[in-house]
C-alpha cells in the first residue's frame, strides 16, 4: 500500500525493522523509512549538484547512486511487503557481487604454498612422485566435529583411460599419402563428437576454426584442408604421430595417434571410407559439484597439529595439519 512521504517523516507509519545483533558494519544496518526518505532527498540533491540528472549510470562504487538505489528499493519494497535490505546486500545483488572474505582468500593461498613446497621437497628426493604427501583442503565456513575448520584429503589418482590426465589415446589408422586434413576434421566431427576442432602437432597449430581468426589466419587454415595428411605443415602427420585435438566450446581435449596403412588393405565392406578408429570415444569433462553435507559428512584423513584459533568467546577451534 503507497504511503506518502510526510507520514513517514512525521513517524505516522508503523516501521519495523529487523537488524542482526551486532552488526559489523554501518552499512550493514537496514535502513529505516524515515532513514530511507532522509538519503533519498539527499541523493537526488547530490545528483542535482552533479549536473546529471536524467544522465546517470549506475555504478556500485560510486557512494551517492547506492545510496539512491538503496533507498529508492526500499521504499518501493515496503509498499509491496517486501523485506528490505542493507546497503551492504544491495550493493551485491545490484553489482552482481558474491562477497569473499579476505582472511579464507588469505588462508587458501598459504596451503597453496605449502603445497608447492611438498613438489619442490619430492622433485629433489629419488623414487618419489610429484604429488606425493599433498593434499585437497577444504576450507569450511564453522568448526564441524572436534572442531576442525581445515578438512584436508588425498588426491584422487589419475585415471590411465583419462585423455587429459591419464595415457588414454585414440588410434587413428588411415593412408597418410592420401587422407587429407579436411577428412580428419570430418572424423572429429562425425565420429568423435568435436563441434570446433582445434589440431596442433608438434607444438604447431596446422588447423582452428571459430571466432576470433584474423583474414590471413583463416585462409592459411582454409588451404591447409585440402593437404594430405603427410604435407600437412610441421613435418607432416606421418606414422606414429601424435595428434592433439581440443574443442573449446565444450572443454574437450585429447590425443590422437596416427597409424599408416595403404588404402588398398583397408576391408571395402566394414572400412569403406579407408579409416580405422580404435579406442573409448572422449568424453567432455564433468564438472563435479560437491555439497556442504557431503564434505561435512565424507571421511577424511587428518592429522592434527597443537596449532589453534581462539575467537572473541575464548572459544578453541582446532587446526588440522596440512604439510
Amino acid at each position: 500500500e503507497p504511503v506518502s512521504f510526510e507520514s513517514i517523516m512525521n513517524n505516522k507509519v508503523t516501521d519495523i525493522v529487523k537488524n542482526e545483533q551486532n552488526v559489523a558494519m554501518a552499512d550493514q544496518k537496514i535502513w529505516t523509512l524515515k532513514e530511507c526518505c532522509q538519503v533519498f532527498c539527499d541523493s537526488v540533491v547530490n545528483m542535482w549538484r552533479r549536473g546529471n540528472i536524467g544522465a546517470c549510470e549506475f555504478d556500485k562504487d560510486d557512494a551517492i547512486a547506492l545510496d539512491f538505489v538503496t533507498a529508492a528499493s526500499n521504499l518501493r519494497s515496503h509498499v509491496f511487503n517486501i523485506e528490505r535490505k542493507s546497503k551492504f546486500d544491495v550493493k551485491g545483488i545490484a553489482g552482481n557481487i558474491i562477497h569473499a572474505i579476505a582472511t579464507t582468500n588469505a588462508i587458501v593461498a598459504g596451503l597453496q604454498v605449502l603445497e608447492a613446497i611438498k613438489v619442490l621437497r619430492n622433485k629433489k628426493q629419488d623414487g618419489r612422485k610429484l604429488t606425493d604427501g599433498c593434499k585437497f583442503t577444504w576450507v569450511v565456513r564453522k568448526p564441524i566435529g572436534s572442531g576442525n575448520l581445515l578438512q584436508p584429503s588425498p588426491l584422487e589418482q589419475p585415471n590411465p583411460n583419462c585423455y587429459s590426465c591419464g595415457k588414454g589415446s585414440i588410434t587413428l589408422t588411415v593412408d597418410c599419402k592420401k587422407f587429407k586434413l579436411e577428412d580428419l576434421v570430418d572424423v572429429l566431427r562425425k565420429n568423435l563428437g568435436v563441434n570446433t576442432p582445434s589440431i596442433m602437432l608438434n607444438s604447431s597449430e596446422i588447423y582452428l576454426e571459430g571466432e576470433g581468426l584474423e583474414d590471413d589466419e583463416v585462409e592459411f587454415f582454409k588451404s591447409n584442408l585440402l593437404k594430405t595428411l603427410e604435407d600437412a605443415p610441421a613435418g607432416g602427420i606421418k606414422d606414429g604421430s601424435i595428434i592433439e585435438i581440443e574443442d573449446f566450446t565444450q572443454d574437450l581435449q585429447f590425443q590422437i595417434v596416427i597409424q599408416h596403412r595403404d588404402s588398398s588393405e583397408f576391408d571395402k565392406d566394414t572400412e569403406p571410407d579407408n579409416f580405422k578408429i580404435s579406442g573409448d570415444a572422449p568424453k567432455v569433462k564433468e564438472k563435479k559439484v560437491v555439497t556442504e553435507e557431503v564434505k561435512t559428512i565424507k571421511k577424511r584423513q587428518r592429522e592434527e597439529d597443537d596449532l589453534e584459533i581462539i575467537d572473541n568467546n575464548n572459544k578453541k577451534s582446532k587446526i588440522i595439519e596440512v604439510l
